[in-house]
C-alpha cells in the first residue's frame, strides 16, 4: 500500500466508526436516488483534501465491496471546514478515478463547520480487486501545496447506493463466512471426546 492510502480496517481504527452495514434510508422514489435498493454508509470524519487528484499526499480510502458489483447512487451528508484562503468548492471526492463530487460546489469562500448534503445518480462498477477507491483532493486551485486545504468534520458520511438486493447477498455471505469461521475457531481448543 502506498503512503496516503488507508484500508477500511485501518480507517476504522483511525476514525472510530467506519460502518459496513447496509442501511435502508427510506428513500423517496421521486428523489435522484429512488432507484437504489439499499445504501452502504461510509464515515469520512477526519478525511482531508490536500492536493490535486493523483498527488501522493492525498488520502485514499479503499472499501471492499466485491468484484463486479456496481452502485448507482451517491449521497452525502458532510460538515466541511477549509484552511484559509482555500474555498469550500475546491474540496472534491472521487470514486474509482471516474466519478467526482464537490459537496460545496458554488461556495467560492472559506467555511468553518459548514453542513452540506446532496445526492446524485451515477454508475460505478467495481473492478476485479473488489475495492472501491475513494480519493479526497482539491480542484481548481491548490492554496496549500503539500498541506491540508480542507477537512471533513465529525459525523460526515457518504452513502453508496445499490440498485438491487443482489449486492446485499455479497455482504450477507461475507457475514455468514465470518460468523461460521468464528464458531469453528471457538471450538478448536476444546476436547471433543
Amino acid at each position: 500500500m502506498r503512503p496516503g492510502t488507508l484500508s477500511l480496517p485501518v480507517l476504522a481504527a483511525f476514525a472510530g466508526a467506519v460502518t459496513g452495514a447496509i442501511v435502508d434510508r427510506g428513500v423517496d422514489l421521486q428523489s435522484p436516488e429512488g432507484d437504489c435498493f439499499a445504501f452502504l454508509p461510509i464515515d469520512i470524519s477526519g478525511a482531508a483534501c490536500w492536493d490535486f487528484q493523483g498527488d501522493p499526499d492525498n488520502l485514499v480510502m479503499e472499501v471492499f465491496i466485491g468484484a463486479g458489483a456496481a452502485f448507482t447512487c451517491i449521497r452525502w451528508e458532510v460538515t466541511l471546514s477549509t484552511v484559509s484562503p482555500s474555498w469550500a468548492e475546491e474540496a472534491t471526492i472521487t470514486f474509482n478515478d471516474t466519478v467526482s463530487i464537490s459537496p460545496a460546489v458554488g461556495d467560492a469562500f472559506t467555511v468553518s463547520n459548514a453542513h452540506y448534503e446532496g445526492s446524485m445518480t451515477t454508475y460505478v462498477e467495481i473492478d476485479s480487486s473488489g475495492f472501491l477507491r475513494i480519493e479526497f483532493h482539491e480542484v481548481g486551485f491548490d492554496d496549500h501545496a503539500d498541506a491540508i486545504d480542507s477537512y471533513f468534520g465529525a459525523g460526515s458520511m457518504l452513502y453508496v447506493g445499490f440498485p438491487s438486493p443482489g449486492v446485499l447477498g455479497v455482504f450477507g455471505f461475507a457475514g455468514l463466512y465470518a460468523s461460521r469461521r468464528r464458531s469453528a475457531d471457538s471450538f478448536s481448543g476444546m476436547d471433543r471426546a
